[in-house]
């Protein structure tokens, strides 16, 4: 063999050789980048872990406390049957009364922006809240006497995250502490803590009247009970038929906490 080919086959060799060596290098290197990576990566979903699991953690702890506290149900007492959206932090939970007869209703309790809200007293607080909105209306004396005020329609809204929650909670909900002490408050008018009442109940209330009469409501007409119908309620809606058996309402539609009064009017649908 000449010496050009043991030349060629000399760089061959040192070409393979730091073809080789490069390779070595480049990998070195890429572990040396992909450890810190790595762990970087490790520490991160940790952390979510971690994360994931305070806020799981939280959001049960305000559950059971709060059923506790305003209900005294102790955990033994329910069995949480749903726990949706619990990893997002907007958590819905479903629960239902342990020995609860056949077709009892599960109830529903959701974090809201202020504090854990539930259906648990609704239909006792549903009750109580239209009686005393009758009762506020005949009292405001702007009806004639011979005219019945009937509850329509009643409902609350739930004070929390309407965007997360809509698809898969209820939106009528109470904040927990409106519980059967606080409804008896309610009722006899000893009510405490009034501001957190108007902070966090917010009841829309439909009263349905028949009569031909030319009723018209102002501010001024609603000014006597205004304070005490903006306790709990955001709208009372006064509809009047304007004949006996029509489908023509006219609608007065009250804000007692703006104490602004608006009006509508529709045809209801036939029977």
């Amino acid at each position: 063999m000449n010496n050009t080919e043991d030349r060629y086959e000399e760089y061959e060799e040192y070409t393979r050789k730091k073809y080789i060596i490069l390779i070595v290098i480049a990998g070195l290197i890429l572990i040396g980048l992909a450890i810190p990576g790595y762990k970087m990566l490790i520490k991160a979903v940790r952390d979510s872990n971690e994360e994931n699991d305070r806020i799981i953690g939280g959001a049960r702890k305000t559950l059971t406390e709060g059923l506790e506290q305003y209900y005294e149900l102790t955990e033994g007492m329910y069995t949480v049957t749903d726990r949706a959206g619990e990893r997002s932090g907007y958590p819905v939970y479903e629960f239902k009364l342990n020995g609860a007869a056949e077709g009892e209703p599960e109830y529903t309790a959701a974090i809201g922006t202020k504090s854990l809200c539930t259906d648990f007293c609704l239909a006792a607080y549903y009750d109580a809240a239209g009686k005393r909105a009758i009762a506020l209306a005949e009292s405001a004396n702007v009806f004639p006497e011979d005219v019945t005020l009937r509850l329509a329609e009643i409902r609350t809204t739930f004070l929390g995250h309407r965007g997360t929650y809509d698809k898969r909670c209820t939106s009528e909900l109470l904040p927990v502490w409106i519980n059967w002490n606080e409804i008896a408050r309610f009722e006899d008018g000893k009510v405490e803590d009034r501001d957190r009442w108007f902070d966090e109940v917010f009841t829309s209330i439909d009263i349905s009247i028949d009569t031909p009469l030319d009723i018209k409501l102002t501010e001024q007409d609603f000014s006597a009970i205004r304070d005490e119908l903006a306790l709990f309620t955001e709208e009372l809606r006064i509809r009047i038929r304007q004949s006996e058996g029509g489908r023509a309402y006219k609608v007065y539609v009250y804000n007692p906490r703006k104490d602004i009064v608006t009006t509508d009017s529709y045809l209801a649908p036939e029977e």
